[in-house]
């Protein structure tokens, strides 16, 4: 197990040095360089963006750092609820359908999530802001919390910020921003965690104990919780990196779609101002933390789930 954890971290380490390559040529590219200094100059680029010196916004002309405290903090929270959402959701239902794989009508909802995966987050974003919005007016279009609702920053989450208020107005008020980009963000990873959990499910209840325990009289509630769930997750777990590389990807969209003030709206306008400052911020940041994701993934399912205790699923 701790060679495993050392190629790992060996891993990392390279990746890491690949990105500081790649943003140090996107620093240099539109400068005037001398050859003789790229190896100084990039050890000096690569200790100041360790430091957290990552200059000044062209745009703004605050300093990297200040802007990323304000806008990292409602991007992670925003995908932190989407990915808690759609496991949950997607899990929970995956068993279900796995169990009862003979209902037709499981087998024709399976049929619907497998073609409304095809659906992009930006169109089932204006249609959820068309019906719930708009036609309906039970949630509000666009933004984190209410205009009227002074919440100091604190640690830079709204949520937590709201909370701390302990204003029941402005906590109704942030759920209510949160709702509709939570559920349009945590519906494609909810249709592949359950599509991942069906399976996984419907092969696990083929096995001998899984009949000897129906046999036993256990429903299906119990199935799930004793036996059924703790067995799919090393199934699952090696998937939870594609499906967070889609769910990052898919956040920048959401907050554009919903103006959420996160690193969506704050790359969306670097783009517009050519601010390069601010994108290799968000591209490191971003890039750091799904690679740190990705390894913690790794390593948890080496320590809890090694690989003689495995059951292999062919998924």
């Amino acid at each position: 197990m701790l060679k495993f954890i050392a190629r790992r971290l060996l891993v990392l380490l390279f990746v890491f040095f690949v990105l500081t390559v790649i943003l140090f040529w996107m620093h240099i590219r539109l400068t005037e360089f001398e050859a003789d200094r790229l190896v100084r100059d990039y050890f000096y680029f690569t200790s100041s963006i360790v430091r957290g010196n990552f200059g000044i916004s062209t745009s703004s002309k605050l300093p990297v750092i200040y802007e990323l405290k304000t806008y990292l903090p409602s991007t992670l929270e925003l995908i932190f609820f989407s990915f808690i959402l759609s496991f949950v959701a997607g899990t929970v239902a995956g068993i279900a359908a796995g169990l009862n794989h003979h209902s037709m009508l499981l087998k024709g909802t399976t049929t619907m999530l497998r073609l409304t995966t095809s659906f992009p987050v930006f169109w089932l974003g204006q249609m959820m802001i068309t019906i719930f919005a708009v036609e309906l007016k039970i949630l509000p279009t666009a933004g984190n919390i209410s205009l009227f609702c002074d919440v100091p920053q604190v640690t830079g989450s709204i949520f937590i910020d709201s909370i701390l208020t302990m204003d029941p107005a402005c906590i109704k008020s942030m759920l209510d921003h949160l709702v509709l980009p939570v559920i349009v963000l945590s519906f494609m990873p909810a249709t592949q965690f359950f599509l991942l959990a069906r399976r996984a499910s419907f092969t696990i209840s083929e096995m001998d104990f899984i009949r000897m325990a129906i046999s036993r009289g256990q429903s299906q509630f119990s199935l799930a919780r004793k036996h059924i769930f703790l067995n799919i997750i090393p199934s699952i777990l090696p998937k939870v990196k594609i499906i967070l590389c889609n769910l990052f990807s898919a956040t920048i969209l959401v907050e554009v779609v919903f103006e959420w003030p996160g690193t969506g709206i704050w790359i969306s306008t670097a783009v517009e101002h050519s601010d390069n400052a601010v994108l290799e911020t968000a591209i490191f940041v971003l890039a750091i933390i799904f690679l740190l994701v990705n390894t913690v993934i790794d390593i948890m399912g080496e320590v809890f789930f090694p690989e003689k205790r495995r059951i292999t699923l062919n998924i």
